[in-house]
């Protein structure tokens, strides 16, 4: 080999090594300042509910994620997981979200759903029900917003001012000096649920033996006992219901000392309806209804003068009313429904 030769080969073999070199070093000079103990966070995700209803799947798969994370206002969210304010998922077109490519939603919401007020809590809940009517094939997840997800979303704000990348390089580039953040979750199989049980409870108050008395007629307390939200771990339901079985179970305290004086008999029975799944298309209720036509109790039904349904009655101090058809003057509904406008 000549002089000449060598000394090609020796400045070939210098060059790849210098890229070798600065390559690294330029990433490790530019790249993010990141210690170890902030390279990692560990959140708990709460997924959106995930059932069936009238044969079509509604809500939130559950599939492990491995996904880079973006804001709304990134130039590039397409494959990619998506992180939302709550006060975002409010102004949010969600429908157009989902069909920008994402491959999964996570909602940051506060640690105290009470702390959403006025017009925003109302808009809150209606987005939610638009949410749940979606037909989704990605999960969608919620995280409650604590200092270091405060923290992880401001790291991810850093992403507004890149621009989406053209070339496989660019992306290469942008990968390797961002700070990036990766959404890993565990492995696990979701099981469809398909014997669930729901209870109800049943209980009179009356001065005959039993309810099946076919001469007194009977008025009907109703609330449900459940709650639900956009996911189930993050359902509180302190006025739908809760505040609709308060006031039954302290209207059957007053009535109760009425039905034991033997001064002022009442005319009606009272039935007390605490129902679960109300807050799936009231299928308690509905399963109560069922049971007791097909039982030996079917004649209660036609015994029924009317059913008060309680919800919601915490919220304020304003009572709303509303009614399946307009009482008829005189009647027992009439004059209840007198007597509830006069206390409201």
């Amino acid at each position: 080999m000549g002089a000449d030769s060598a000394w090609d080969l020796f400045t070939h073999s210098a060059h790849s090594v210098l890229w070798l070199l600065i390559v690294p070093l330029t990433i490790i000079l530019v790249g993010p300042a990141i210690r170890p103990a902030q390279a990692v966070h560990h959140f708990t995700f709460h997924r959106m509910q995930h059932y069936e209803f009238g044969g079509s799947v509604r809500g939130s798969p559950g599939v492990a994620l491995n996904c880079e994370v973006r804001t709304l206002f990134a130039a590039s969210v397409a494959r990619r997981c998506l992180v939302l304010s709550w006060k975002e998922f409010l102004s949010a077109d969600l429908t157009s979200i989902v069909n920008k490519g994402i491959v999964a939603l996570v909602i940051a919401v506060p640690q105290n759903l009470s702390s959403i007020l006025g017009e925003d809590r109302d808009l809150f809940i209606e987005t939610e029900q638009t949410l749940l009517g979606l037909e989704l094939q990605i999960p969608v997840y919620m995280v409650e917003v604590t200092p270091t997800v405060t923290e992880w979303l401001g790291s991810l704000s850093l992403h507004l001012g890149h621009s989406a990348p053209q070339t496989a390089t660019e992306e290469l580039l942008q990968q390797v000096t961002g700070d990036y953040y990766y959404l890993s979750s565990s492995l696990y199989a979701p099981k469809q649920i398909t014997d669930f049980k729901i209870t109800n409870f049943v209980g009179r108050l009356g001065q005959g033996p039993a309810i099946a008395s076919e001469s007194q007629p009977v008025i009907l307390l109703v609330a449900h006992l459940d709650a639900a939200g956009i996911a189930p771990s993050l359902s509180y339901g302190a006025n739908s219901d809760a505040s609709g079985v308060a006031v039954i179970l302290e209207t059957i305290r007053v009535l109760e000392k009425l039905f034991k004086s033997q001064k002022s008999p009442p005319k009606s029975d009272i039935m007390v309806l605490v129902s679960g799944a109300g807050k799936f298309n009231y299928f308690g209720t509905k399963k109560w209804l069922d049971e007791t036509a097909e039982g030996s109790d079917a004649a209660l039904l036609t015994r029924i003068q009317y059913a008060v349904c309680l919800d919601g009655v915490g919220k304020s101090d304003q009572l709303r009313a509303f009614v399946s058809r307009p009482p008829r003057e005189g009647s027992a509904s009439f004059r209840v429904l007198e007597v509830i406008c006069l206390l409201a």
